[in-house]
This record gives structure tokens, C-alpha cells and sequence, in this order.
């Protein structure tokens, strides 16, 4: 999948997927994605490649259900990074890492850049009132924002 395209993909994953296809040769994804399958009450902590994969149970005594943390290896800088919380994510983190490795650079989806294009999207424009402005004595100040399709 091209890193241009990767918006479009309406992918689902949950915790009895198998690992996507373009990352089998991937070695730290077989091992978040095969630790991420196996947190559960009974394995709430692992670690795998740096990764750490908590498994928290709910709150409620009744419950069997639980949380998934996944938490990536912080950067080349040390800056942490943000908790994966769904198989998808992971995915999605996944490929990004393994791309990056194989020299590929992230992308943001393209957008038609044509005048036609963009007087096609409309503008929402809205007013906040002064009771929710950061500032309740100042004017209401006007917020202007694109929506796409």
C-alpha cells in the first residue's frame, strides 16, 4: 500500500487477526502484533522490541472485559509516544515503522490542489458565544472551517 493511499483504507483488525500481509517479514511487527493477541487478565504485561503491551481489566467485578495499552519504544530523540489503544492503530504504527526502516518516507494524503476542487468543498463558519470563548469579557470571535468529502 502506498503511503499516499493509506487514508483510504477501511481496514478492521481486532485481537484474532492475522498479521496484515505487508508486514510478515517484519520482525518487531510478528512480535507486538503475536503479544498484542496474547495480552489478556492472565498475561497483562509483556514486552516485545521495545514495545510494552499492557492488558487492564476493567473496573467493574463482573466484567471479563479489559483494555489494551500498547505503548511503542520512544523515538531516536527519546520523546514517548503515543499509546496504541486498537489493533488498527497498531497496524497502522506498524507500517509506518516498518516503511520508515525500508527508507520510505511518510506522506499526507494527496488533495486536489485545482480551484474547482476547493469551491466545491464549502465553509462552516460559526460563532462562538463569550460564555464558551476563553476569555467570557471579550467579543465572540468567528471560527471558520473547511469540511471535506
Amino acid at each position: 500500500m502506498a503511503s499516499g493511499d493509506r487514508s483510504k483504507a477501511a481496514h478492521s483488525y481486532n485481537r484474532r487477526s492475522e498479521l496484515p500481509e505487508e508486514l510478515k517479514d517484519s520482525e518487531e511487527a510478528r512480535a507486538v502484533w503475536r503479544a498484542a493477541q496474547q495480552a489478556s487478565e492472565h498475561v497483562p504485561h509483556q514486552e516485545a522490541h521495545g514495545w510494552l503491551i499492557k492488558y487492564r481489566m476493567r473496573g467493574s467485578g463482573t466484567s471479563k472485559l479489559g483494555d489494551l495499552y500498547l505503548h511503542p519504544p520512544p523515538d531516536e530523540r527519546g520523546v514517548p509516544s503515543k499509546v496504541v489503544r486498537s489493533m488498527s492503530a497498531l497496524h497502522d504504527v506498524l507500517l509506518l515503522r516498518h516503511e520508515a526502516r525500508m527508507g520510505a518516507a511518510w506522506e499526507p494524503p494527496r488533495q486536489d490542489p485545482s480551484p474547482a476542487a476547493r469551491t466545491l468543498v464549502p465553509a462552516l463558519t460559526l460563532t462562538l458565544c463569550p460564555t464558551l470563548s476563553p476569555h467570557p469579557t471579550r467579543q465572540p470571535y468567528p471560527v471558520t472551517f473547511r469540511v471535506s468529502k
